[in-house]
């Protein structure tokens, strides 16, 4: 026999819940077993694709002749 449609609309809330303590509990185990190690950048771009403007680009982009004072 096939739940009562009212009887999911009544518990899902609950359900989803309870979907996510799991899915939180399981994630801070992961994190606490195994600890959280920040990525170190030795040597390179940690932005690939991403490079600095040169008066190469002087052309593209413009907007400013000098400094603005601070």
């Amino acid at each position: 026999m096939a739940a009562r449609p009212a009887a999911v609309a009544t518990y899902s809330p609950a359900i989803g819940g309870a979907v996510l303590v799991a899915v939180g509990a399981k994630a801070a185990w992961d994190l606490w077993r195994s600890g959280y190690r920040r990525p170190e950048w030795r040597d390179g771009n940690p932005y690939p694709g991403l490079v600095a403007y040169t008066p190469r680009w002087a052309a593209v982009f413009f907007g400013r002749d000098r400094e603005p004072p601070a």
